[in-house]
């Protein structure tokens, strides 16, 4: 039986990195099976919330090629940004999907809530639409003080 956070708290710091070789331990399943996949994405999930039960900062971990890294700031940036915009198109593709629907072929109740449904999907799509459209990037004032100050 796996313990519950099979890692010290003290090693989910950014830049750190799990090797196969851990992982494979720490999860008793062998690289490249779907086993192992699926242990990985659990293990991100446990990785977080012991971060946060331990009172430290957010983390965000990756796997990257069989492994789990924690991401430098500028790394969880990118590859945060990457995961958001992907979650919208797949969420512009189940709309899409749903916009298919006969609703001749649903009960009433289902008529109605499918109805809504798409109504609210399709106000949060224009929604994110609009504000990358609408929301320009402003400069940040500097909180501390430079080097030459």
């Amino acid at each position: 039986m796996r313990k519950q956070y099979p890692v010290d708290a003290d090693r989910l710091v950014k830049g750190a990195v799990f090797t196969i070789e851990e992982l494979e331990d720490i999860t008793g399943m062998k690289r490249g099976t779907q086993e192992y996949a699926f242990a990985l994405l659990k293990l991100k999930q446990d990785f977080r919330r012991l971060a946060q039960r331990s009172g430290m900062p957010p983390i965000v971990p990756r796997i990257d090629h069989g492994s789990i890294r924690i991401c430098e700031d500028n790394e969880a940036s990118d590859y945060t940004h990457r995961r958001f915009q992907s979650g919208l198109a797949v969420a512009a593709l189940a709309h899409r999907d749903a916009l298919g629907v006969n609703v001749d072929n649903l009960t009433a109740d289902e008529a109605k809530t499918h109805e809504r449904r798409v109504l609210v999907q399709g106000a949060m799509l224009v929604g994110a639409t609009n504000a990358r459209k609408k929301l320009e990037p402003k400069a940040r004032e500097r909180n501390t003080p430079g080097l030459l100050e």
